[in-house]
């Protein structure tokens, strides 16, 4: 129990790298890059140019603590969830409450 409770404190508590910091990468690596204001969050869009001329756009989604809470990657019109901290928390949480009730 105590491992589960413990990986779910360490994955709430994860900051992630600061937006500023991905801003600056981004710009040192010749990658577009913007920033949308939404209510709840703020969204770093970065695209850069893979093999073949692939465009590739990551997404980075922050809580109003300036917290990495989602990433997303767009590739070839397909969107894949690369982090999603509270999903991963409640999966967790899932996986635990299902063994306990099992035993």
């Amino acid at each position: 129990m105590s491992v589960v409770i413990e990986y779910v404190a360490k994955l709430l508590m994860y900051r992630g790298p600061q937006i500023d910091e991905m801003i600056r990468n981004a710009v040192a690596s010749g990658n577009e890059y913007s920033v949308i204001d939404e209510v709840d969050c703020k969204k770093l869009r970065i695209k850069s140019i893979g093999p073949y001329n692939l465009v590739i756009e990551d997404v980075f989604y922050y809580n109003l603590d300036q917290e990495l809470i989602k990433q997303t990657l767009f590739l070839n019109g397909r969107e894949t969830v690369i982090f999603d901290k509270f999903y991963e928390a409640m999966v967790a949480l899932k996986l635990y409450e299902n063994s306990f009730l099992a035993a």
